[in-house]
């Protein structure tokens, strides 16, 4: 570059900076109702800067918000000279500013006036459904989030991480019709975010839903390093399918590090091929696993009650909730196994799993 080049590059860096800022303080004041210094502060941010749309978008509003009308058509006429989407420009600042101070119940709000202007802008429905969570009306974010794609985000990394928090928060209570959504927006927003996808193939497990589980598994696969219970999953996807012996194979890479959940594992897809003997043996041997994973414990004695070994089953079942009780539901929910029995054999030795039922 040449000098002129780097100063000319220089001025517009100042000038943008300098925009910015009365562009924040000209939106505050007016906020608080300081007219006066509001509008002369985002008439200097179109001063430094008379491309910028948002700094527009806050003027015509504010000329709005006083009834001068002609004044505001007349700012927007040379707005949409620049930008003819400058509308949209200024709502993606507002959930901007709301989502950087956390401040839900405004982001809802710009969400809602976002949406009344441009019904499909999918950052406003993506922003008015993470307010719904915070709220706690799972239900409108639910309807909200299904169908919603990355690609038609116009600012993907305003909700990256957030969108990634919450997606944890919401499995970890196990509500895992809201997880799904999530960690799949998450992992598009993020395609390298291996624990965020290994987190979504836990939630397709949860959700029984085995074809999706063997998707994420094989993307989860590409990466260059994963963890040994990505063989847990694959296995668990596969006898989910009823392909068992593929399952078999596919688990014991798993064995030495996971030596407990890898043999329950396997036991599982004896028990579907009817050979109860090896799964019974598989069962008992997982159950010697020290420290015993709960679900080693819960699987063996599904197999074990299933092979008529109710006695055994029992004693596995007693010293599992001794260990974690408040695991249990966790547990039950990756076996890919009838949760109706579950509860069943659970009552049997006094105890209810009231998340199950």
């Amino acid at each position: 570059m040449t000098p002129e080049q780097i100063e000319q590059w220089r001025t517009r860096i100042r000038s943008t900076t300098f925009a910015n800022y009365h562009l924040e303080m000209g939106w505050a004041m007016v906020e608080r109702e300081e007219a006066k210094a509001g509008e002369a502060a985002l008439l200097r941010a179109l001063e430094l800067a008379p491309d910028s749309a948002e700094a527009a978008f806050e003027l015509v509003e504010a000329l709005k918000r006083w009834g001068r009308d002609e004044e505001a058509r007349h700012v927007e006429r040379q707005a949409v000279a620049f930008d003819p989407d400058y509308r949209i420009a200024g709502h993606l600042r507002r959930l901007d500013n709301a989502l950087l101070h956390l401040d839900f119940p405004r982001l809802k709000a710009s969400a809602a006036a976002a949406l009344k202007e441009v019904p499909d802008l999918a950052d406003a429905v993506l922003a008015f459904a993470i307010a719904d969570l915070k709220a706690g009306d799972f239900a409108g974010a639910r309807e909200r989030l299904d169908g919603l794609k990355t690609s038609d985000l116009r600012n993907p990394d305003l909700f990256r991480s957030l969108t990634v928090s919450l997606a944890y928060e919401h499995l970890s209570a196990l509500r895992t019709s809201l997880a799904a959504p999530l960690f799949r927006l998450a992992c598009a927003l993020d395609p390298e975010n291996s624990d965020a996808r290994s987190n979504y193939a836990t939630t397709q497990l949860y959700q029984r839903d085995f074809a999706g589980l063997l998707e994420t598994v094989v993307d989860l696969e590409k990466t260059y390093r994963y963890p040994p219970s990505v063989f847990i999953l694959r296995a668990l996807a596969l006898i989910g399918l009823r392909r068992e012996e593929e399952a078999i194979a596919a688990v014991q890479p798993a064995a030495a590090a996971m030596p407990g959940i890898a043999r329950i594992t396997e036991a599982l897809a004896w028990l579907q091929l009817g050979n109860c003997t090896a799964a019974s043996n598989l069962a008992i041997a997982a159950a010697g696993v020290q420290p015993r994973p709960p679900l080693a414990a819960v699987g063996a004695a599904h197999i074990l009650i299933a092979a008529g070994r109710t006695g055994e089953a029992h004693e596995l079942l007693v010293t599992a909730l001794r260990q974690d009780p408040s695991d249990i539901a966790k547990t039950v929910r990756v076996l890919p196994i009838d949760t109706t029995a579950v509860c069943s054999m659970f009552s049997e030795v006094g105890y209810d799993v009231p998340e199950l039922t």
